[in-house]
């Protein structure tokens, strides 16, 4: 994940403000201080990794980094901070084992049937035969509702990311306004599909499409856009809206 974002590991010197403002963060939990890097787009978004605890990082793009006041910056590393006291980028990668595992299990039955099929009589061929139509169904079941497990997944640790940011920094309006900015420019180049839950807001062409869609609403009559089953990230009006009842 870290490697494909492009992503520059920084240290206290080249960026002391953003890196005591972190550790700043960290010593209010008595967390350790994980490495920070910047990624080099003209986008606003940022994103945690974590496999070991010396191996936690947090990722801002330097746009980001421009466009922001310090308080939304303080924001958006809490949240991503979060990420890294809950595991989560964790839990997304072992997601992504298991799926992986069963998939490839799924198939070696598949295969092992098919080969039965045309190699045993006709008493027993329909019999393979009819665990042969199991097996199909149930990968097709999986392959169709195992993405939207995942994705359900990922919007419930951005809720529970932002509210974690509130606890963080005592201050759910930078966390508000933060959003509303990196929602106007989230795009960022080197994001797919495999990373893409992994950022604070969608970085993907679908979202800003979603984007523009959401700032139309606003413009005209001021309706939310409500998040959808097939989104990796909560519509920003909805997390706007958990942030201000919180």
């Amino acid at each position: 994940m870290f490697w494909l974002s492009g992503a520059k590991p920084i240290t206290r010197k080249e960026n002391p403000e953003l890196y005591n403002l972190v550790e700043n963060l960290c010593i209010s939990k008595w967390l350790p201080m994980p490495k920070i890097a910047i990624m080099n787009e003209q986008w606003m978004n940022a994103f945690a990794t974590w496999w070991r605890q010396k191996d936690s990082r947090i990722a801002f793009t330097s746009w980001l980094l421009q466009n922001l006041n310090k308080k939304e910056i303080e924001a958006v590393a809490g949240h991503e901070l979060t990420h890294l006291i809950n595991k989560d980028s964790m839990l997304m990668y072992v997601a992504y084992i298991f799926v992986w595992v069963v998939s490839l299990a799924w198939q070696i039955l598949l295969r092992s049937n098919l080969y039965w099929s045309t190699t045993s009589s006709n008493d027993d061929s329909k019999w393979v035969n009819g665990w042969f139509i199991f097996w199909i169904a149930f990968l097709a079941l999986w392959y169709v509702f195992y993405p939207l497990i995942r994705l359900a997944i990922s919007r419930k640790r951005e809720y529970m990311a932002d509210l974690g940011s509130v606890e963080l920094t005592m201050d759910n309006e930078a966390m508000i306004s933060a959003l509303r900015k990196i929602s106007t420019n989230s795009y960022v180049s080197k994001a797919n599909d495999s990373i893409s839950s992994f950022f604070i807001a969608e970085p993907k062409i679908m979202g800003i499409n979603k984007i523009k869609q959401w700032m139309r609403h606003h413009a005209s009559n001021g309706e939310k856009i409500k998040t959808s089953i097939r989104d990796s990230h909560p519509s920003i009006d909805d997390r706007i809206a958990r942030l201000q009842s919180y």
